[in-house]
Protein backbone atom coordinates (compact mmCIF):
# COMPACT_ATOMS: atom_id res chain seq x y z
CA UNK A 1 0.00 0.00 0.00
CA UNK A 2 2.89 2.36 0.80
CA UNK A 3 4.42 1.69 -2.63
CA UNK A 4 1.10 2.56 -4.26
CA UNK A 5 0.88 5.76 -2.18
CA UNK A 6 4.43 6.75 -3.18
CA UNK A 7 3.61 6.09 -6.83
CA UNK A 8 0.55 8.34 -6.65
CA UNK A 9 2.59 11.05 -4.90
CA UNK A 10 5.30 10.88 -7.58
CA UNK A 11 2.76 11.10 -10.42
CA UNK A 12 0.90 13.93 -8.66
CA UNK A 13 4.02 16.07 -8.36
CA UNK A 14 5.06 15.13 -11.89
CA UNK A 15 1.78 16.34 -13.43
CA UNK A 16 1.84 19.41 -11.20
CA UNK A 17 5.37 20.18 -12.41
CA UNK A 18 4.31 19.67 -16.04
CA UNK A 19 1.37 22.04 -15.63
CA UNK A 20 3.66 24.72 -14.19
CA UNK A 21 6.16 24.07 -17.00
CA UNK A 22 3.59 24.59 -19.76
CA UNK A 23 2.10 27.74 -18.22
CA UNK A 24 5.65 29.13 -17.78
CA UNK A 25 6.52 28.20 -21.37
CA UNK A 26 3.45 30.11 -22.60
CA UNK A 27 4.62 33.15 -20.63
CA UNK A 28 8.11 32.94 -22.15
CA UNK A 29 6.58 32.65 -25.63
CA UNK A 30 4.78 35.95 -25.09
CA UNK A 31 7.95 37.52 -23.72
CA UNK A 32 10.04 36.31 -26.66
CA UNK A 33 7.42 37.65 -29.09
CA UNK A 34 7.77 41.04 -27.44
CA UNK A 35 11.58 40.90 -27.80
CA UNK A 36 11.37 39.82 -31.45
CA UNK A 37 9.10 42.76 -32.34
CA UNK A 38 11.36 45.15 -30.43
CA UNK A 39 14.38 43.82 -32.34
CA UNK A 40 12.56 44.16 -35.68
CA UNK A 41 11.54 47.74 -34.85
CA UNK A 42 15.17 48.59 -34.02
CA UNK A 43 16.43 46.90 -37.19
CA UNK A 44 14.10 48.91 -39.44
CA UNK A 45 14.86 52.18 -37.71
CA UNK A 46 18.61 51.40 -38.05
CA UNK A 47 18.14 51.25 -41.83
CA UNK A 48 16.29 54.57 -41.89
CA UNK A 49 18.87 56.22 -39.63
CA UNK A 50 21.77 55.12 -41.88
CA UNK A 51 19.99 56.42 -44.99
CA UNK A 52 19.17 59.70 -43.30
CA UNK A 53 22.74 60.26 -42.07
CA UNK A 54 24.16 59.36 -45.49
CA UNK A 55 21.83 61.88 -47.12
CA UNK A 56 22.77 64.64 -44.65
CA UNK A 57 26.50 64.08 -45.30
CA UNK A 58 26.02 65.22 -48.89
CA UNK A 59 24.22 68.44 -47.95
CA UNK A 60 26.10 71.78 -47.94
CA UNK A 61 26.26 73.29 -44.43
CA UNK A 62 26.74 77.03 -43.98
CA UNK A 63 27.61 79.11 -40.96
CA UNK A 64 24.74 81.16 -39.58
CA UNK A 65 24.31 83.84 -37.00
CA UNK A 66 21.20 82.20 -35.70
CA UNK A 67 21.60 80.38 -32.41
CA UNK A 68 18.49 78.35 -33.01
CA UNK A 69 18.83 74.54 -33.18
CA UNK A 70 15.16 73.65 -33.70
CA UNK A 71 14.31 72.76 -37.35
CA UNK A 72 12.25 75.31 -39.27
CA UNK A 73 9.76 74.51 -42.01
CA UNK A 74 8.69 76.65 -44.94
CA UNK A 75 6.27 75.62 -47.68
CA UNK A 76 8.81 73.56 -49.65
CA UNK A 77 11.99 73.56 -47.57
CA UNK A 78 13.20 72.28 -44.25
CA UNK A 79 16.07 74.10 -42.49
CA UNK A 80 18.22 71.97 -40.18
CA UNK A 81 20.61 73.45 -37.64
CA UNK A 82 23.54 72.06 -35.68
CA UNK A 83 26.15 73.34 -33.28
CA UNK A 84 29.86 72.53 -33.57
CA UNK A 85 32.62 74.14 -31.49
CA UNK A 86 30.44 77.04 -30.35
CA UNK A 87 29.48 77.83 -33.95
CA UNK A 88 26.08 77.28 -35.58
CA UNK A 89 25.47 75.80 -39.00
CA UNK A 90 22.41 75.40 -41.17
CA UNK A 91 21.45 73.53 -44.30
CA UNK A 92 18.37 73.70 -46.52
CA UNK A 93 16.55 70.49 -47.49
CA UNK A 94 14.48 71.33 -50.57
CA UNK A 95 11.41 69.23 -51.42
CA UNK A 96 11.99 67.44 -48.12
CA UNK A 97 8.71 65.53 -48.28
CA UNK A 98 9.72 63.75 -51.49
CA UNK A 99 13.27 63.11 -50.25
CA UNK A 100 12.09 61.68 -46.93
CA UNK A 101 9.60 59.51 -48.74
CA UNK A 102 12.43 57.98 -50.77
CA UNK A 103 14.47 57.45 -47.60
CA UNK A 104 11.63 55.63 -45.87
CA UNK A 105 10.52 53.50 -48.78
CA UNK A 106 11.81 50.10 -49.95
CA UNK A 107 12.26 48.54 -46.52
CA UNK A 108 12.01 44.78 -46.97
CA UNK A 109 9.61 43.61 -44.27
CA UNK A 110 6.40 41.68 -43.66
CA UNK A 111 5.35 44.26 -41.12
CA UNK A 112 3.07 47.25 -41.37
CA UNK A 113 5.55 50.14 -41.07
CA UNK A 114 4.64 53.73 -40.20
CA UNK A 115 7.86 55.83 -40.09
CA UNK A 116 7.94 59.53 -39.28
CA UNK A 117 10.34 62.32 -38.24
CA UNK A 118 9.52 64.61 -35.34
CA UNK A 119 11.13 67.90 -34.36
CA UNK A 120 12.27 68.54 -30.83
CA UNK A 121 9.18 70.63 -30.09
CA UNK A 122 6.95 67.67 -31.04
CA UNK A 123 6.03 68.89 -34.54
CA UNK A 124 5.87 66.38 -37.38
CA UNK A 125 8.36 67.11 -40.15
CA UNK A 126 7.49 64.06 -42.20
CA UNK A 127 4.70 61.51 -42.05
CA UNK A 128 3.22 59.31 -44.82
CA UNK A 129 -0.11 61.11 -44.36
CA UNK A 130 0.21 64.66 -45.78
CA UNK A 131 -2.65 65.88 -43.57
CA UNK A 132 -0.36 65.52 -40.54
CA UNK A 133 2.28 67.98 -41.81
CA UNK A 134 2.64 70.81 -39.35
CA UNK A 135 0.72 69.01 -36.61
CA UNK A 136 2.20 68.16 -33.25
CA UNK A 137 2.02 64.88 -31.41
CA UNK A 138 -0.26 66.62 -28.93
CA UNK A 139 -2.78 67.66 -31.57
CA UNK A 140 -2.59 64.19 -33.14
CA UNK A 141 -3.23 62.61 -29.73
CA UNK A 142 -6.31 64.76 -29.29
CA UNK A 143 -7.52 63.83 -32.77
CA UNK A 144 -7.16 60.12 -31.97
CA UNK A 145 -8.40 60.57 -28.39
CA UNK A 146 -5.47 58.40 -27.35
CA UNK A 147 -4.19 59.17 -23.87
CA UNK A 148 -1.23 56.84 -24.38
CA UNK A 149 -0.06 58.74 -27.44
CA UNK A 150 -0.37 62.00 -25.51
CA UNK A 151 1.77 60.63 -22.68
CA UNK A 152 4.44 59.38 -25.10
CA UNK A 153 4.59 62.83 -26.73
CA UNK A 154 4.97 64.39 -23.30
CA UNK A 155 7.77 61.95 -22.43
CA UNK A 156 9.53 62.71 -25.72
CA UNK A 157 9.50 66.48 -25.25
CA UNK A 158 10.15 66.71 -21.50
CA UNK A 159 12.68 63.90 -20.94
CA UNK A 160 14.22 63.87 -24.43
CA UNK A 161 15.18 60.17 -24.36
CA UNK A 162 17.96 58.99 -26.65
CA UNK A 163 15.98 55.82 -27.31
CA UNK A 164 12.47 54.88 -26.32
CA UNK A 165 10.39 51.81 -27.06
CA UNK A 166 6.79 51.69 -25.93
CA UNK A 167 3.35 50.41 -26.76
CA UNK A 168 0.41 52.11 -28.37
CA UNK A 169 -3.29 51.27 -28.35
CA UNK A 170 -4.68 48.02 -29.73
CA UNK A 171 -4.88 47.28 -33.41
CA UNK A 172 -8.58 46.39 -33.40
CA UNK A 173 -8.31 43.85 -36.20
CA UNK A 174 -6.10 41.53 -34.16
CA UNK A 175 -6.19 43.05 -30.66
CA UNK A 176 -2.41 43.22 -30.96
CA UNK A 177 -0.44 46.02 -29.41
CA UNK A 178 1.51 47.96 -32.02
CA UNK A 179 5.14 48.79 -31.25
CA UNK A 180 6.55 52.30 -31.43
CA UNK A 181 10.16 53.43 -31.20
CA UNK A 182 11.71 56.88 -31.02
CA UNK A 183 15.38 57.54 -31.52
CA UNK A 184 17.13 60.88 -31.14
CA UNK A 185 19.81 62.33 -33.41
CA UNK A 186 22.70 63.68 -31.37
CA UNK A 187 23.63 66.36 -33.88
CA UNK A 188 20.14 67.69 -34.59
CA UNK A 189 17.00 68.18 -32.55
CA UNK A 190 15.19 65.48 -34.43
CA UNK A 191 13.62 62.17 -33.53
CA UNK A 192 13.06 59.23 -35.81
CA UNK A 193 9.86 57.39 -35.02
CA UNK A 194 8.47 54.13 -36.33
CA UNK A 195 5.32 52.14 -35.62
CA UNK A 196 5.38 48.46 -36.60
CA UNK A 197 2.97 45.56 -36.40
CA UNK A 198 4.13 42.08 -37.40
CA UNK A 199 0.80 40.26 -37.63
CA UNK A 200 2.06 37.10 -39.35
CA UNK A 201 4.44 36.13 -36.54
CA UNK A 202 1.79 37.12 -34.02
CA UNK A 203 -0.64 34.54 -35.44
CA UNK A 204 2.03 31.83 -35.10
CA UNK A 205 2.71 32.92 -31.52
CA UNK A 206 -0.98 32.70 -30.63
CA UNK A 207 -1.09 29.10 -31.88
CA UNK A 208 1.99 28.18 -29.85
CA UNK A 209 0.57 29.75 -26.70
CA UNK A 210 -2.75 28.00 -27.22
CA UNK A 211 -1.01 24.60 -27.47
CA UNK A 212 0.92 25.30 -24.25
CA UNK A 213 -2.28 26.32 -22.48
CA UNK A 214 -4.06 23.15 -23.63
CA UNK A 215 -1.22 20.98 -22.31
CA UNK A 216 -1.33 22.98 -19.07
CA UNK A 217 -5.04 22.17 -18.63
CA UNK A 218 -4.45 18.45 -19.33
CA UNK A 219 -1.52 18.17 -16.88
CA UNK A 220 -3.33 20.08 -14.14
CA UNK A 221 -6.47 17.94 -14.56
CA UNK A 222 -4.33 14.80 -14.19
CA UNK A 223 -2.76 16.19 -11.01
CA UNK A 224 -6.22 16.89 -9.57
CA UNK A 225 -7.31 13.30 -10.26
CA UNK A 226 -4.34 11.99 -8.29
CA UNK A 227 -5.10 14.47 -5.51
CA UNK A 228 -8.56 12.91 -5.12
CA UNK A 229 -7.07 9.40 -5.08
CA UNK A 230 -4.64 10.26 -2.30
CA UNK A 231 -7.33 11.19 0.23
CA UNK A 232 -11.11 11.31 0.08
CA UNK A 233 -13.11 14.05 1.76
CA UNK A 234 -16.02 16.37 1.06
CA UNK A 235 -13.91 19.50 1.55
CA UNK A 236 -11.33 18.24 -0.94
CA UNK A 237 -14.09 17.40 -3.45
CA UNK A 238 -15.52 20.91 -3.21
CA UNK A 239 -12.04 22.49 -3.43
CA UNK A 240 -11.02 20.47 -6.50
CA UNK A 241 -14.43 21.11 -8.11
CA UNK A 242 -13.83 24.85 -7.73
CA UNK A 243 -10.38 24.54 -9.34
CA UNK A 244 -11.82 22.54 -12.25
CA UNK A 245 -14.57 25.11 -12.72
CA UNK A 246 -11.91 27.83 -12.96
CA UNK A 247 -9.89 25.65 -15.38
CA UNK A 248 -12.89 25.27 -17.69
CA UNK A 249 -13.67 29.00 -17.60
CA UNK A 250 -10.00 29.78 -18.27
CA UNK A 251 -9.96 27.39 -21.21
CA UNK A 252 -13.06 29.05 -22.69
CA UNK A 253 -11.43 32.46 -22.17
CA UNK A 254 -8.21 31.34 -23.92
CA UNK A 255 -10.20 29.99 -26.88
CA UNK A 256 -12.30 33.15 -27.06
CA UNK A 257 -9.10 35.23 -27.07
CA UNK A 258 -7.13 33.22 -29.60
CA UNK A 259 -9.74 31.76 -31.97
CA UNK A 260 -10.47 34.95 -33.90
CA UNK A 261 -6.75 35.68 -34.31
CA UNK A 262 -6.16 32.25 -35.82
CA UNK A 263 -9.04 32.90 -38.23
CA UNK A 264 -7.51 36.24 -39.26
CA UNK A 265 -4.29 34.46 -40.16
CA UNK A 266 -6.14 32.63 -42.94
CA UNK A 267 -6.90 35.82 -44.86
CA UNK A 268 -4.74 37.97 -47.11
CA UNK A 269 -6.47 41.34 -46.79
CA UNK A 270 -5.91 44.20 -49.21
CA UNK A 271 -5.52 47.19 -46.92
CA UNK A 272 -3.24 49.54 -48.88
CA UNK A 273 -2.33 50.58 -52.39
CA UNK A 274 0.80 48.45 -52.10
CA UNK A 275 -1.32 45.31 -51.48
CA UNK A 276 -3.65 46.34 -54.30
CA UNK A 277 -0.96 46.79 -56.93
CA UNK A 278 0.64 43.46 -56.01
CA UNK A 279 -2.71 41.73 -56.59
CA UNK A 280 -3.37 43.52 -59.89
CA UNK A 281 0.10 42.70 -61.24
CA UNK A 282 -0.11 39.07 -60.15
CA UNK A 283 -3.44 38.48 -61.93
CA UNK A 284 -2.72 40.86 -64.86
CA UNK A 285 -5.68 43.12 -64.08
CA UNK A 286 -6.17 46.85 -64.50
CA UNK A 287 -8.19 49.38 -62.51
CA UNK A 288 -11.66 50.07 -63.84
CA UNK A 289 -12.31 52.78 -61.28
CA UNK A 290 -12.03 53.65 -57.60
CA UNK A 291 -14.93 53.38 -55.19
CA UNK A 292 -15.44 54.61 -51.65
CA UNK A 293 -17.88 52.73 -49.40
CA UNK A 294 -19.04 53.52 -45.88
CA UNK A 295 -21.42 51.27 -43.94
CA UNK A 296 -23.62 53.37 -41.66
CA UNK A 297 -26.05 50.78 -40.31
CA UNK A 298 -25.92 47.00 -39.99
CA UNK A 299 -28.57 44.79 -38.43
CA UNK A 300 -28.98 41.00 -38.17
CA UNK A 301 -32.56 40.29 -39.28
CA UNK A 302 -32.02 36.58 -38.58
CA UNK A 303 -29.06 34.25 -38.14
CA UNK A 304 -28.02 34.49 -41.81
CA UNK A 305 -29.79 37.61 -43.11
CA UNK A 306 -28.12 40.99 -42.63
CA UNK A 307 -29.60 44.40 -43.47
CA UNK A 308 -26.96 46.91 -44.56
CA UNK A 309 -27.21 50.58 -45.43
CA UNK A 310 -24.56 53.18 -46.15
CA UNK A 311 -22.88 55.37 -48.78
CA UNK A 312 -20.90 54.78 -51.96
CA UNK A 313 -18.97 57.39 -53.93
CA UNK A 314 -17.25 57.17 -57.32
CA UNK A 315 -16.43 59.10 -60.50
CA UNK A 316 -19.23 58.90 -63.09
CA UNK A 317 -16.88 59.10 -66.04
CA UNK A 318 -15.18 55.80 -65.08
CA UNK A 319 -18.27 53.54 -65.04
CA UNK A 320 -22.02 53.96 -64.99
CA UNK A 321 -23.16 52.13 -61.88
CA UNK A 322 -22.09 49.87 -59.00
CA UNK A 323 -24.02 46.64 -58.38
CA UNK A 324 -24.15 44.47 -55.28
CA UNK A 325 -24.66 40.98 -56.81
CA UNK A 326 -25.64 39.22 -53.55
CA UNK A 327 -28.17 41.84 -52.44
CA UNK A 328 -31.96 41.57 -52.21
CA UNK A 329 -34.52 44.35 -51.57
CA UNK A 330 -31.99 46.78 -53.00
CA UNK A 331 -32.74 50.50 -52.98
CA UNK A 332 -30.59 53.57 -53.58
CA UNK A 333 -30.92 57.32 -53.80
CA UNK A 334 -28.56 60.05 -55.05
CA UNK A 335 -27.35 62.36 -52.28
CA UNK A 336 -24.87 64.45 -54.28
CA UNK A 337 -23.90 64.75 -57.94
CA UNK A 338 -21.15 67.33 -58.44
CA UNK A 339 -17.87 67.61 -60.36
CA UNK A 340 -18.43 64.18 -61.94
CA UNK A 341 -18.45 62.64 -58.44
CA UNK A 342 -21.66 60.91 -57.45
CA UNK A 343 -22.59 59.97 -53.88
CA UNK A 344 -25.39 57.48 -53.32
CA UNK A 345 -27.12 56.12 -50.26
CA UNK A 346 -27.87 52.38 -50.50
CA UNK A 347 -29.82 49.84 -48.50
CA UNK A 348 -30.14 46.10 -49.08
CA UNK A 349 -30.25 42.66 -47.45
CA UNK A 350 -27.70 39.94 -48.00
CA UNK A 351 -27.84 36.30 -47.01
CA UNK A 352 -24.64 34.87 -45.52
CA UNK A 353 -23.85 31.24 -44.82
CA UNK A 354 -22.56 31.76 -41.29
CA UNK A 355 -21.16 28.93 -39.17
CA UNK A 356 -22.64 28.85 -35.70
CA UNK A 357 -21.44 25.47 -34.40
CA UNK A 358 -18.80 27.23 -32.26
CA UNK A 359 -21.43 29.39 -30.52
CA UNK A 360 -20.79 31.44 -28.38
CA UNK A 361 -17.09 31.51 -29.37
CA UNK A 362 -17.62 31.96 -33.09
CA UNK A 363 -16.61 34.73 -35.45
CA UNK A 364 -17.96 35.46 -38.92
CA UNK A 365 -17.31 37.69 -41.91
CA UNK A 366 -19.96 39.83 -43.56
CA UNK A 367 -18.91 40.17 -47.21
CA UNK A 368 -20.26 43.00 -49.38
CA UNK A 369 -19.46 42.19 -53.00
CA UNK A 370 -19.32 44.95 -55.61
CA UNK A 371 -19.15 44.88 -59.41
CA UNK A 372 -20.01 46.97 -62.45
CA UNK A 373 -20.93 43.89 -64.53
CA UNK A 374 -18.47 44.98 -67.16
CA UNK A 375 -17.95 42.46 -69.97
CA UNK A 376 -14.24 43.33 -69.94
CA UNK A 377 -12.82 40.71 -67.55
CA UNK A 378 -9.38 42.28 -67.27
CA UNK A 379 -10.62 45.29 -65.27
CA UNK A 380 -11.84 45.39 -61.67
CA UNK A 381 -13.21 47.89 -59.18
CA UNK A 382 -10.58 49.12 -56.72
CA UNK A 383 -10.87 50.71 -53.25
CA UNK A 384 -10.26 54.44 -53.02
CA UNK A 385 -7.81 54.27 -50.11
CA UNK A 386 -7.19 58.03 -50.29
CA UNK A 387 -10.71 58.57 -48.90
CA UNK A 388 -10.01 56.55 -45.76
CA UNK A 389 -8.22 57.85 -42.69
CA UNK A 390 -4.52 57.03 -42.53
CA UNK A 391 -3.78 57.56 -38.85
CA UNK A 392 -0.60 56.77 -36.97
CA UNK A 393 -1.89 53.28 -36.22
CA UNK A 394 -3.42 50.84 -38.67
CA UNK A 395 -6.90 52.01 -39.59
CA UNK A 396 -8.53 48.65 -39.03
CA UNK A 397 -12.14 49.80 -39.28
CA UNK A 398 -12.16 51.28 -42.76
CA UNK A 399 -15.55 51.99 -44.21
CA UNK A 400 -17.58 51.98 -40.97
CA UNK A 401 -19.41 54.93 -39.48
CA UNK A 402 -18.00 55.92 -36.08
CA UNK A 403 -21.36 55.40 -34.33
CA UNK A 404 -21.98 51.97 -35.89
CA UNK A 405 -22.80 49.24 -33.36
CA UNK A 406 -24.08 45.71 -33.96
CA UNK A 407 -26.23 44.03 -31.36
CA UNK A 408 -24.53 40.97 -29.76
CA UNK A 409 -21.45 41.34 -32.01
CA UNK A 410 -18.12 43.14 -31.80
CA UNK A 411 -16.43 44.46 -34.95
CA UNK A 412 -12.77 43.39 -34.92
CA UNK A 413 -11.82 44.94 -38.23
CA UNK A 414 -12.55 45.52 -41.90
CA UNK A 415 -10.56 44.78 -45.02
CA UNK A 416 -10.93 44.55 -48.79
CA UNK A 417 -10.39 41.43 -50.86
CA UNK A 418 -11.24 40.02 -54.29
CA UNK A 419 -13.46 37.04 -55.01
CA UNK A 420 -13.03 35.17 -58.25
CA UNK A 421 -16.47 34.72 -59.86
CA UNK A 422 -15.19 32.85 -62.88
CA UNK A 423 -11.90 32.48 -64.68
CA UNK A 424 -9.99 35.78 -64.18
CA UNK A 425 -13.18 37.68 -63.34
CA UNK A 426 -13.20 39.23 -59.85
CA UNK A 427 -15.61 41.09 -57.61
CA UNK A 428 -14.29 43.66 -55.16
CA UNK A 429 -15.39 42.59 -51.67
CA UNK A 430 -15.61 44.72 -48.55
CA UNK A 431 -15.36 42.43 -45.51
CA UNK A 432 -16.54 43.20 -41.98
CA UNK A 433 -14.99 40.81 -39.47
CA UNK A 434 -17.30 40.34 -36.46
CA UNK A 435 -17.02 38.24 -33.31
CA UNK A 436 -19.77 37.19 -30.93
CA UNK A 437 -19.98 39.19 -27.72
CA UNK A 438 -19.69 36.35 -25.19
CA UNK A 439 -21.21 38.27 -22.26
CA UNK A 440 -24.89 37.76 -23.19
CA UNK A 441 -24.57 34.01 -24.03
CA UNK A 442 -22.58 33.46 -20.85
CA UNK A 443 -25.31 35.01 -18.69
CA UNK A 444 -28.23 33.38 -20.52
CA UNK A 445 -26.75 29.91 -21.24
CA UNK A 446 -23.49 29.06 -19.50
CA UNK A 447 -24.21 30.60 -16.09
CA UNK A 448 -27.54 28.70 -15.56
CA UNK A 449 -25.81 25.54 -16.78
CA UNK A 450 -23.07 25.78 -14.13
CA UNK A 451 -25.62 26.70 -11.44
CA UNK A 452 -27.54 23.49 -12.24
CA UNK A 453 -24.31 21.46 -11.98
CA UNK A 454 -23.66 23.03 -8.58
CA UNK A 455 -27.20 22.23 -7.36
CA UNK A 456 -26.89 18.66 -8.62
CA UNK A 457 -23.56 18.27 -6.76
CA UNK A 458 -25.23 19.46 -3.53
CA UNK A 459 -28.08 16.94 -4.03
CA UNK A 460 -25.61 14.08 -4.55
CA UNK A 461 -23.64 15.05 -1.45
CA UNK A 462 -26.92 14.96 0.53
CA UNK A 463 -27.49 11.25 -0.20
CA UNK A 464 -27.45 9.73 3.31
CA UNK A 465 -25.46 6.67 4.33
CA UNK A 466 -28.55 5.23 6.01
CA UNK A 467 -30.93 4.01 3.26
CA UNK A 468 -33.89 4.36 5.62
CA UNK A 469 -33.33 8.12 5.72
CA UNK A 470 -33.26 8.38 1.92
CA UNK A 471 -36.34 10.33 0.73
CA UNK A 472 -36.66 9.05 -2.83
CA UNK A 473 -39.54 11.42 -3.63
CA UNK A 474 -37.46 14.46 -2.68
CA UNK A 475 -34.53 13.45 -4.90
CA UNK A 476 -36.75 12.46 -7.84
CA UNK A 477 -38.68 15.74 -7.63
CA UNK A 478 -35.52 17.86 -7.33
CA UNK A 479 -33.74 16.16 -10.21
CA UNK A 480 -36.89 16.32 -12.36
CA UNK A 481 -37.04 20.07 -11.70
CA UNK A 482 -33.41 20.43 -12.78
CA UNK A 483 -34.15 18.32 -15.87
CA UNK A 484 -36.98 20.59 -17.06
CA UNK A 485 -34.95 23.71 -16.23
CA UNK A 486 -32.09 22.55 -18.45
CA UNK A 487 -34.58 21.49 -21.15
CA UNK A 488 -36.08 24.99 -21.21
CA UNK A 489 -32.56 26.51 -21.30
CA UNK A 490 -31.55 24.42 -24.32
CA UNK A 491 -34.83 25.15 -26.07
CA UNK A 492 -34.15 28.87 -25.59
CA UNK A 493 -30.68 28.37 -27.06
CA UNK A 494 -32.06 26.63 -30.16
CA UNK A 495 -34.62 29.40 -30.63
CA UNK A 496 -31.90 32.05 -30.54
CA UNK A 497 -29.67 30.08 -32.94
CA UNK A 498 -31.94 28.31 -35.38
CA UNK A 499 -29.54 26.14 -37.35
CA UNK A 500 -29.32 22.53 -38.46
CA UNK A 501 -25.85 22.22 -36.91
CA UNK A 502 -25.15 20.79 -33.46
CA UNK A 503 -23.75 23.65 -31.41
CA UNK A 504 -20.80 23.50 -29.07
CA UNK A 505 -23.13 24.13 -26.10
CA UNK A 506 -25.52 21.38 -27.24
CA UNK A 507 -22.91 18.79 -26.23
CA UNK A 508 -22.95 20.32 -22.74
CA UNK A 509 -26.71 19.84 -22.51
CA UNK A 510 -26.63 16.30 -23.92
CA UNK A 511 -24.06 15.29 -21.34
CA UNK A 512 -26.05 16.89 -18.52
CA UNK A 513 -29.17 14.94 -19.56
CA UNK A 514 -27.13 11.76 -19.30
CA UNK A 515 -25.82 12.72 -15.83
CA UNK A 516 -29.33 13.55 -14.56
CA UNK A 517 -30.74 10.21 -15.76
CA UNK A 518 -27.71 8.32 -14.43
CA UNK A 519 -28.11 9.99 -10.99
CA UNK A 520 -31.81 9.07 -10.78
CA UNK A 521 -31.05 5.44 -11.69
CA UNK A 522 -28.20 5.26 -9.15
CA UNK A 523 -30.38 6.64 -6.31
CA UNK A 524 -33.20 4.26 -7.22
CA UNK A 525 -30.89 1.20 -7.27
CA UNK A 526 -29.35 2.28 -3.97
CA UNK A 527 -32.81 2.58 -2.41
CA UNK A 528 -33.82 -0.96 -3.44
CA UNK A 529 -30.54 -2.41 -2.08
CA UNK A 530 -29.04 -3.21 -5.50
CA UNK A 531 -26.01 -1.01 -4.71
CA UNK A 532 -23.96 -0.62 -1.55
CA UNK A 533 -22.91 2.74 -0.09
CA UNK A 534 -19.28 2.35 -1.23
CA UNK A 535 -20.35 2.88 -4.85
CA UNK A 536 -22.48 5.88 -3.87
CA UNK A 537 -19.53 7.29 -1.92
CA UNK A 538 -17.24 6.96 -4.95
CA UNK A 539 -19.93 8.65 -7.07
CA UNK A 540 -20.00 11.57 -4.60
CA UNK A 541 -16.24 12.02 -4.65
CA UNK A 542 -15.71 11.70 -8.40
CA UNK A 543 -18.92 13.29 -9.72
CA UNK A 544 -17.72 16.89 -10.14
CA UNK A 545 -14.28 15.81 -11.35
CA UNK A 546 -15.72 13.59 -14.09
CA UNK A 547 -18.34 16.19 -15.08
CA UNK A 548 -15.84 19.04 -15.49
CA UNK A 549 -13.32 16.72 -17.13
CA UNK A 550 -15.89 15.68 -19.77
CA UNK A 551 -16.93 19.32 -20.33
CA UNK A 552 -13.24 20.21 -20.81
CA UNK A 553 -12.87 17.27 -23.23
CA UNK A 554 -15.91 18.50 -25.19
CA UNK A 555 -14.21 21.90 -25.44
CA UNK A 556 -10.99 20.27 -26.68
CA UNK A 557 -13.02 18.29 -29.23
CA UNK A 558 -14.74 21.38 -30.65
CA UNK A 559 -11.63 23.57 -30.57
CA UNK A 560 -8.65 21.30 -31.35
CA UNK A 561 -5.01 22.31 -31.04
CA UNK A 562 -4.69 23.59 -34.59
Amino acid sequence: MRKIGKRYSFLFYLFLFLSLFFITKAGFTLYNQKKVVEKESSRHIDVIERRFKYYLLNLPWEKTSKSNTTPQITENSLFLFKKEKDEYYQCEVKNYQLIFKLIFESISTNQYIYPFIIADDGRYIYHPNPSLFGKTLFSEARDDKSRELYNIAKLLIEKKPQKYIGRLQDNKMTKQKSRIEYRAFKEYQLYLGIVSVDESSYFITIKDIRKDMYLFFIALSSALLLAIKKENGIKKVIFISSIQFCILLSLIAVINYSNSKEDMGKFTPISSYNDLFKFLNKHKLSREGDIYIQVQDLDFLSNDNVRISGLIEYYKNEFERVYFPDSTDYSESILKDKNDIITKKFSFTISEDFLYYKYPLESNIISIKMTTWNDEKTTVLTPNFSRYADKLLISSKWGLAKNLSISDWNVLGTFFSYEEVENNNYNLTFNIYVKRNILAPFISNLLPFFVIIGLLLVLILLIPKDKEKLNIDFFLGSISGLFFTILISQNSLREDISTGEILYLDYFYFFLYFILIFTIILIFLYKINSLNYLIVKKFKYYFSYVVFLVLTAITFFNFPLG
